[in-house]
């Protein structure tokens, strides 16, 4: 799984790319809440913090 960060209109949103079950890529846009300017450190943290979720999810998937 890849996550990035995007600006769309005034605010930072993380794009987390998912597989659905047909194996097609879709991408998925979570909202940071936060403006584009001064901000991106904070998304930046939002995003790991999503990325670190999201494989914690996907491996107890796997594993149980």
């Amino acid at each position: 799984m890849s996550a990035t960060i995007q600006p769309k209109g005034n605010k930072l949103y993380v794009v987390v790319d998912v597989h659905d079950e047909n194996g097609k890529r879709k991408q998925k846009w979570i909202s940071t809440g936060l403006d584009i300017n001064g901000n991106k450190r904070k998304a930046e943290e939002i995003r790991k913090e999503i990325e670190r979720i999201r494989d914690q999810k996907q491996a107890c998937s796997v594993g149980g």
